[in-house]
């Protein structure tokens, strides 16, 4: 079997957990996200 390129990635976004307003239009606020991770890979053939 030949040998094949992978790449995997992690990305952590709001890593400390902290609450925060992301955004205030209009009178409204919206809160940001909580801690996310996010992980993909690719594979190169």
């Amino acid at each position: 079997m030949a040998q094949k390129d992978v790449t995997l990635r992690a990305n952590v976004e709001n890593l400390m957990n902290k609450d925060y307003w992301e955004s205030a239009y209009g009178g409204y606020l919206t809160q940001g996200e909580p801690r996310t991770l996010k992980l993909s890979g690719t594979l190169d053939f």
